[in-house]
């Protein structure tokens, strides 16, 4: 009888152990869930995004966990908000996570949901950011949370980076951050910064991006009497430009359909059409032929001196400039035409994705594995703040771990599932771990693609990437 009993008592010993362990497992998702909602809660849309109140929330939350933390204002109303975790053991290096505090705008008119309530529906999380990219700072925060729990102490040291503006082109966050002696001190060797979220079964590794080429084009001639019939006119002189425009994103979308990816194309996109003389109340004069009409490009460029030189090629021969004043000048005049590059990255960065020599990427390969994790590498088709330190020779990759989902930054109901989002937290726990030992101490570099030259490139702010 005794011994009945000495078995019954641990089998309920065993399931009350079992049953805490589920309940403390359940309660931290739930607190990261919930802790991911108020992050989104926080209104840090563009044009007027409140920096101050996410900083005294991840600040809040950083310290909580237990790593140290730093505000940096390099530019009036810009914080960078820092956590880190010294390196017990290490080589003076530092891992980087990097993600941005800003997200772009809403057109509530297109939403199901209140894209700031952070509305749980159907196991998603609805709201601006859940994809691009709050998420991925709360994930960070939580594999964090996660390590340290269990008493883990990093050989290098980890950098949590949480910076503004890069949804208008980041030259305010991530552009003076580098430039800092802050950075300087932190000796980064290896930056995680966003990728995409992926409809299919498997994530996406980016090693590089497309540089955007902002171009505005415009047509002059002389205004006429909308009673005449001009042989010339601007609007017409514009309309051969946006028929070859078509064309070449015609034989772009081709390309795609044949299945190679985006980031290995030009991508082009027709972002606005202006023309017309208006009055004071913005309606158009309509007996007016107006001298002056105008398109704005969004142009993405792979990063090989190739795709830039075919780019440029094309540009000149849509205005009959040639290829010198297109590659030399941001600002110019051809014939009937004028042109002016709002923004030009023609530095072609990539980070090595050869294991023997980029050691970082056989850490990453191996953690892959080890989860069974179904991945591809890319080129990033459009831009983050990684191209700064890749710039640097820094060592980049974009990765998001958002698989069987929509790509919805930018769109309209972006959302979450609360499964994709939890799990994600577990990849970059083991991220984390395996990236800041120094089981790999050669530090790569980012290299250059083949027969690249290099020029300057200048980030205008207030622009969206």
């Amino acid at each position: 009888m005794k011994r009945s009993y000495s078995l019954v008592g641990g089998l309920v010993i065993g399931l009350t152990f079992c049953l805490f362990l589920r309940t403390n497992a359940q309660e931290s998702e739930d607190e990261a869930i919930s802790n991911l909602q108020k992050y989104i809660q926080i209104r840090t849309d563009q044009p007027h995004p409140d920096y101050a109140s996410a900083v005294e929330f991840l600040t809040q939350l950083a310290t909580e966990i237990g790593l140290e933390t730093q505000s940096l204002e390099l530019v009036p109303g810009k914080p960078i908000f820092l956590a880190w975790l010294l390196g017990s053991n290490g080589d003076g290096s530092t891992i980087l996570l990097n993600s941005h505090m800003d997200v772009v705008p809403v057109e509530p008119g297109g939403w199901s949901q209140d894209p700031f309530a952070a509305t749980i529906e159907r196991d998603k999380v609805y709201g601006r950011g859940t994809q691009d990219m709050k998420s991925v700072t709360i994930q960070y925060l939580e594999a964090l949370r996660h390590l340290i729990r269990r008493g883990w102490k990093p050989d290098r040291t980890v950098l949590l980076s949480v910076v503004p503006d890069e949804e208008i082109g980041g030259a305010q966050g991530m552009g003076v951050f580098v430039e800092s002696k802050e950075f300087q001190k932190w000796n980064i060797s290896l930056e995680l910064d966003e990728g995409l979220a992926n409809p299919q079964s498997f994530m996406w590794l980016y090693y590089g991006e497309r540089q955007p080429w902002w171009l505005t084009i415009g047509a002059t001639d002389q205004p006429a009497h909308g009673a005449t019939l001009p042989n010339h006119t601007a609007i017409q002189h514009l309309y051969k430009i946006e028929q070859k425009v078509l064309e070449f994103r015609k034989q772009q979308e081709q390309q795609v359909s044949q299945g190679i990816p985006l980031g290995d194309i030009i991508g082009i996109n027709l972002v606005y059409l202006r023309s017309g003389v208006t009055k004071d109340d913005h309606s158009y004069v309509m007996n007016m032929v107006p001298g002056i009409a105008e398109l704005g490009l969004d142009i993405r460029v792979p990063p090989t001196k190739q795709h830039s030189q075919e780019m440029t090629r094309i540009i000149s021969d849509w205005l009959s400039c040639t290829e010198d004043e297109i590659m030399n000048n941001w600002i110019g005049n051809c014939s009937h035409y004028y042109y002016k590059f709002i923004h030009r990255v023609d530095i072609p960065q990539v980070t090595s994705k050869d294991p023997v020599e980029n050691p970082y990427y056989q850490v990453i390969q191996q953690v892959f594995d080890e989860l069974s994790i179904s991945y591809k590498t890319a080129i990033f088709p459009a831009s983050t703040d990684a191209r700064y330190l890749r710039e640097r020779k820094i060592p980049c990759f974009g990765f998001s771990p958002i698989h069987s989902t929509p790509v919805l930054l930018h769109d309209n109901d972006e959302y979450i599932p609360k499964d994709i989002f939890l799990k994600g937290i577990s990849i970059y726990e083991r991220l984390i771990e395996a990236l800041s030992t120094l089981d790999y101490p050669t530090i790569p570099s980012c290299k250059p693609t083949e027969n690249i030259t290099h020029s300057i490139t200048t980030t205008m702010p207030h622009e969206e990437l």
